[in-house]
């Protein structure tokens, strides 16, 4: 199962076309989990009327704005899948098979943390590629991550468990790096 956690803050109309292109994937288990940091639009509406109109879709507002690991960090603890994909709240899933592909993937090769190419709504450009590690024997380590966007990521839980959640004094960016 995938839970796809979704931090926002006032982007009400992107997250709604996000939100849509998510629940539009077909042949997996899924649930969208949203956080809400506050925001004062139109998003608290939208978010309301998915939550009427789909079982799969959970909504959780925060009184103010606690930045974007806060936000992620209470969607991986409201999570039941076992693959947690965050995305951001500006970003849109083309294809309606995008979710069937990374599970095919994830049967065929070992990942614990995937970055993806999404579309950015705002721009429609392809804001990253795929790559999961890098190796480099200098490092005296078998491998090391390089830096990933949580923002387009694929996190399997037992990562979370293991490391824990996301460093919460990075507001806007960078707690990918300290992860």
């Amino acid at each position: 199962m995938f839970s796809v956690v979704i931090p926002t803050w006032n982007r009400g109309d992107d997250l709604a076309e996000a939100v849509s292109s998510v629940l539009e994937q077909k042949g997996v288990e899924l649930e969208v989990i949203v956080i809400d940091n506050g925001s004062t639009d139109n998003t608290r509406e939208y978010c309301l009327d998915f939550s009427q109109r789909d079982p799969r879709f959970r909504y959780f507002r925060l009184d103010e704005n606690r930045g974007v690991a806060f936000a992620e960090n209470k969607g991986f603890s409201e999570a039941k899948g076992n693959v947690i994909f965050c995305i951001d709240d500006d970003e849109l899933i083309r294809e309606d098979d995008f979710l069937q592909r990374v599970e095919r993937l994830a049967k065929e090769k070992e990942w614990d943390i995937l970055n993806v190419g999404i579309t950015n709504i705002r721009t429609g450009r392809e804001e990253q590629f795929i790559f999961s590690q890098r190796r480099k024997a200098n490092l005296h380590r078998s491998f090391y991550v390089n830096n990933f966007g949580t923002g387009m990521a694929f996190i399997k839980r037992r990562v979370i468990e293991k490391i824990g959640f996301l460093e919460e004094a990075y507001f806007r960016q960078g707690h990918e790096n300290e992860y």
